[in-house]
């Protein structure tokens, strides 16, 4: 009879498994078929451009414009098993797995902050609370503004429904109507909770539709609950006629006045585990052949906890057919091939461990302006990453001698240059709806520097303005203009292998965050 493993040995086991994933892979052995001669098919270079990917990988760029999917059997190149893959130890090996399309399970996240936990904490006193106005912003031809209300002392407390406000004129109520508008927060409804780290707001827009003799407010007064007031700032002169004639037809555009509502938002949706797996491509070959196979390294790594591949997710390859066409190759992931399991015995992404995967697929259109070929983990929670293919004939070779002097990063809002922090600090950037914000480096490797991600900006409002002349990608001389309210997280990166000339060298993923930017629109 067989005893029973240690129970050690078998930590130890699982722990040197995980120390191993986690170090670089070894050099992949590139198939003897690649050894063409010189009169055989075209060669090309691979040159990344963009940092690592999230779920996931796009593996060059097209000039043509975007193709047209159609749907079709995988390549003949496909269908090798893992033993003729040359792939490096501890790779989980190639399979050409016919795709089974799971239907990956999602969980609801609640909005933040939860009206639920609002609703249990006691109605807010006047003396509690801290009233300012922020300043205000523009936009589509609008006026913002805001008024922040925050706890001055004692437990967190709740606000809710429609806010009394009354807009004075030098001590006389002002000639401006007044309208409530209900709900700002998209997707936020119930009481506001103000302490714990949160503010609520009372939210004011104005239309540049005045179309009457002018007026002027200094003072709004707000009536808190138990009926004290304060009063702050007010929204200044009306503001101008759209028709250009500001008394022909004596329009008074209303103030708008928001219910109480939490400062940032981050709206309910549903997300599934992989919503923080990231994918990085690794392992790609120098040189690319025209119908030959094609073989590189796919990493999962979960950030934060261990994620379960039960159901196997597919993987989709997308390779252009020709200039307007694209062709579709859906599998499963190896996941049977993976070491790590669960208490059940379900193959596992563990937590911080990167997970290997060798991936398999041939090129069999490659124009003299490239194409894009793409790798795409089939989840509901899919980010991109791109590497550009050229000509071996022109691609630079630069100097090994050229090293890149430290890249100095500048962000400007409104005219103002914002001060560096200590390096292992991020720079916490504040602006308004309206504002723009100016990113610029500068060093001899500077044009390399990018935003990343430019997707998750556009995604949270922020409308991103290219340098003239230039594609948007996210390099020095881009303008970022805040269009809602609203924080989010960006980094400025630079490939860790860039050189002084020509484009971004071949890292393969490596990149090195210059500043990390903590940005928060205000209305």
């Amino acid at each position: 009879m067989t005893e029973p493993a240690d129970r050690m040995d078998a930590l130890l086991g699982e722990y040197a498994d995980r120390w191993r994933d986690t170090q670089p892979d070894p050099p992949v052995v590139a198939p003897s078929s690649w050894n063409d001669s010189p009169h055989g098919p075209s060669r090309w270079w691979l040159v990344p451009a963009a940092a690592a990917a999230v779920a996931a990988v796009i593996v060059g760029v097209a000039v043509s414009g975007p193709g047209t999917p159609q749907a079709t059997a995988p390549p003949a190149a496909h269908q090798s098993n893992a033993s003729q893959t040359p792939v490096a130890t501890g790779v989980v090996p190639w399979k050409p797995l016919p795709a089974t399309h799971p239907d990956i399970p999602t969980h609801k996240v609640p909005p933040s902050p939860d009206p639920a936990v609002a609703a249990q904490a006691p109605p807010c006193k006047a003396g509690q609370l801290k009233v300012t106005r922020e300043p205000g912003g523009a936009a589509a031809g609008t006026l913002y503004y805001s008024i922040l209300l925050q706890l001055r002392s004692g437990a967190a407390c709740r606000l809710e429904g429609r806010p009394d406000v009354r807009l004075l004129d030098h001590g006389r109520a002002a000639a401006i109507p007044l309208k409530y508008g209900g709900h700002w927060a998209d997707g936020y409804r119930g009481p506001v909770l103000v302490g714990n780290g949160e503010a609520a707001s009372i939210r004011l827009a104005w239309t540049e539709d005045w179309c009457a003799p002018p007026v002027t407010n200094d003072q709004i007064v707000v009536t808190l609950p138990s009926g004290r007031t304060v009063r702050v700032q007010g929204l200044g002169k009306s503001p101008i006629c759209n028709d250009g004639n500001p008394t022909a037809s004596n329009h008074k555009e209303p103030v708008w006045v928001y219910d109480y509502a939490p400062l940032h938002v981050q709206p309910g949706h549903r997300e599934s585990a992989y919503k923080q797996v990231d994918a990085q491509i690794s392992g790609m070959p120098r040189q690319v052949t025209v119908g030959k196979p094609l073989d590189f390294v796919v990493t999962l790594t979960a950030r934060n906890h261990d994620v379960t591949l039960d159901p196997c997710p597919d993987f989709t390859v997308v390779e252009p057919t020709s200039r307007d066409t694209v062709v579709k190759h859906r599998f499963g992931l190896n996941c049977s091939g993976v070491r790590h399991r669960d208490a059940s015995r379900r193959p596992l992404l563990p937590a911080g461990v990167p997970v290997r995967f060798a991936i398999q697929t041939s090129l069999h259109y490659l124009p003299p302006g490239g194409i894009k070929l793409s790798w795409v983990l089939d989840v509901p929670d899919i980010q991109s990453d791109t590497v550009v293919l050229f000509p071996a004939a022109s691609r630079p070779t630069p100097s090994a001698a050229a090293t890149c002097e430290p890249t100095k990063v500048s962000l400007v809002v409104a005219g103002r240059t914002l001060p560096e922090p200590l390096p292992t600090q991020p720079v916490k950037v504040k602006m308004h709806v309206g504002d723009v914000l100016e990113f610029d480096a500068t060093g001899n490797c500077a044009d390399q520097a990018t935003i990343y991600p430019i997707g998750r900006l556009k995604a949270a409002g922020i409308e991103l303005i290219a340098p003239a002349g230039k594609p948007l990608d996210g390099e020095p001389g881009t303008r970022l203009k805040a269009v809602s309210p609203g924080s989010m997280e960006f980094d400025i990166t630079q490939p860790t292998c860039a050189r002084p000339a020509g484009p971004r060298p071949d890292c393969h993923g490596g990149f090195v965050v210059l500043r990390r930017v903590k940005l928060r629109v205000l209305p």
